[in-house]
C-alpha cells in the first residue's frame, strides 16, 4: 500500500492515538478463528460426525464466530457486507434443509437429523464468513498459504502410513494376531464380522491419513494440488520467483504422490477436469497462459510418479479392471436411491439418516448396506428434498 493511500484511509477513518480499533479487531478475531476451524475440521474423525455429533463443537465455533462478526459490523461506522444472489442461495440451502430435519424428528433418528443439521450449518456458516471477513489480497494469500500447509501435512502423514505404519502394523498382526485383536477389542473368533472388517482395513495399501475413508482424503488433496499447479506456474511467468517455484514443485510432488496412492478413479477425473480448465481459462494479459511446456512437464512427473508408485505397489492393474464393478455397485445404490427420492420428494428421508431409509429400497442383488448414495446432490436429494438439491445447483451455479 502507498503512503498516499494510506493517508487516506486515515483521513477516511480517523483513530485517536492509543484508542482501540474495536471492529478490526474483532475482524481478524474472526479470520484467525476461521482458519483454525478450518484446519481442525481436517484433523477431527469424520467417520462418526453424523452417529456421534463429533463434528458439532465446530459448529458451535462458527456460531460463536458468526456473533464476534456481527459485533464487529455494529461497532464499524462503515461496515461493509458481502450479499449476492450466492449468499441468498446458501442461506436459503441450509433454511430448507434445517426444515428437513425438524420435520423428520420423531420419525426418524432424530440424534443423527440434528447432527446433519449443525455440520450443514457449520459448512454455511463458514462460506458466509470467509466471504465477509477475506478482503484484502494479502489475506486470500495467507488463507491459500495456511490450506496449502495443511494438505502438505495430511499427505506427508499418508505417506507415512504407506512406507512405515502400515506395514509395522501388518507385521505386528502376522507375528500375534491374538494380542492385536485384544488390544482393539476385536472378538477373536474366525467368522467375527468384526475380525474380518479389520483385516481388511490391515490388508489395504491406500493411506488414510486423518480419514475414515480413502476417497475423502483424495477429495482434499484433489483440489488443492490443482492450485498448488496453478500457483506454481503463475510465479514461473514471473521474473525472480524461483523460490517459489521451486517450493511449490517440491509440494505438489508430496500431495501428488499420495494422491496417486488413493487410487481414486473419480479424484483422478476431477484432477484431469480442473487441469482442462486451467488451459481453457487461465487468463494472463488477455492471453491464454498455459503454453505446451508447463502441460508437459506435469505430464512427466505424473508418469514418474505412476511408475515409482507401481514400483512400490501403490498402483496396480485392478485400479482400471474394478472400475466396472464399482460403477455397476453405484448404479445399484442410485436405482434405490431413485425409490427413496420418490417416496419422500419434498423433505427427503430425513438429513443423516440416509441409510435407514435406504434398507427398505435396498435391490435385491446388492451386497451393501451404504452410508450415503456416492453422490452429494443424490444424497442431498434423498435426505433433504427436491427444493434442497435444486437450491444446491443454484449455489453451484
Amino acid at each position: 500500500m502507498t503512503k498516499h493511500r494510506r493517508e487516506e484511509r486515515k483521513q477516511r477513518h480517523p483513530v485517536a492515538e492509543g484508542q482501540i480499533r474495536w471492529p478490526a479487531m474483532l475482524r481478524a478475531l474472526v479470520l484467525s478463528g476461521s482458519v483454525a476451524l478450518l484446519v481442525i475440521g481436517a484433523l477431527l474423525p469424520s467417520e462418526s460426525a453424523i452417529s456421534d455429533g463429533t463434528y458439532a463443537p465446530l459448529a458451535a465455533g462458527w456460531c460463536l464466530l458468526l456473533i464476534l462478526w456481527a459485533a464487529s459490523v455494529c461497532l464499524d461506522d462503515r461496515p461493509t457486507i458481502q450479499i449476492g444472489w450466492t449468499e441468498l442461495f446458501g442461506v436459503a440451502l441450509v433454511g430448507w434443509h434445517s426444515l428437513a430435519a425438524l420435520a423428520s424428528l420423531g420419525q426418524t433418528n432424530g440424534r443423527q437429523a440434528l447432527n446433519a443439521h449443525w455440520l450443514i450449518l457449520g459448512y454455511g456458516l463458514t462460506v458466509f464468513l470467509l466471504r465477509q471477513i477475506v478482503r484484502e489480497a494479502r489475506e486470500a494469500r495467507c488463507l491459500v498459504a495456511g490450506m496449502i500447509w495443511l494438505t502438505t501435512l495430511l499427505a506427508s502423514l499418508g505417506l507415512f502410513q504407506y512406507f512405515y505404519s502400515m506395514p509395522v502394523q501388518r507385521a505386528a498382526y502376522q507375528r500375534d494376531p491374538d494380542k492385536v485383536l485384544a488390544a482393539n477389542q476385536i472378538p477373536a473368533e474366525p467368522d467375527s464380522p468384526q475380525r474380518q472388517q479389520f483385516e481388511n482395513r490391515l490388508r489395504s495399501v491406500e493411506p488414510l491419513s486423518t480419514f475414515a475413508l480413502t476417497n475423502s482424503l483424495a477429495g482434499v488433496l484433489a483440489p488443492w494440488l490443482i492450485a498448488m499447479l496453478a500457483i506454481g506456474y503463475a510465479s514461473l511467468r514471473r521474473p525472480g520467483q524461483w523460490q517459489t517455484v521451486i517450493s511449490i514443485g517440491v509440494l505438489a510432488v508430496l500431495v501428488g504422490a499420495c494422491f496417486l496412492l488413493t487410487k481414486s478413479r473419480t479424484a483422478y477425473l476431477a484432477v484431469m477436469a480442473g487441469l482442462v480448465f486451467l488451459v481453457l481459462f487461465g487468463r494472463s494479459s488477455g492471453r491464454s497462459w498455459m503454453n505446451w511446456q508447463f502441460p508437459a512437464a506435469i505430464a512427466g512427473v505424473a508418469v514418474v510418479l505412476g511408475l515409482a508408485a507401481v514400483f512400490f505397489g501403490g498402483l496396480d492393474v485392478q485400479v482400471l479392471s474394478e472400475a466396472p464393478k464399482s460403477v455397476l455397485y453405484r448404479i445399484e445404490y442410485w436405482q434405490a436411491t431413485a425409490r427413496v427420492i420418490s417416496q419422500y420428494p419434498l423433505f427427503g428421508c430425513g438429513p443423516g439418516n440416509f441409510q435407514e431409509a435406504y434398507a427398505a429400497y435396498k435391490l435385491p442383488q446388492a451386497s451393501e448396506m451404504p452410508a450415503d448414495p456416492h453422490n452429494f446432490l443424490l444424497e442431498m436429494w434423498s435426505t433433504a428434498g427436491t427444493p434442497a438439491v435444486l437450491l444446491l445447483v443454484a449455489l453451484l451455479v
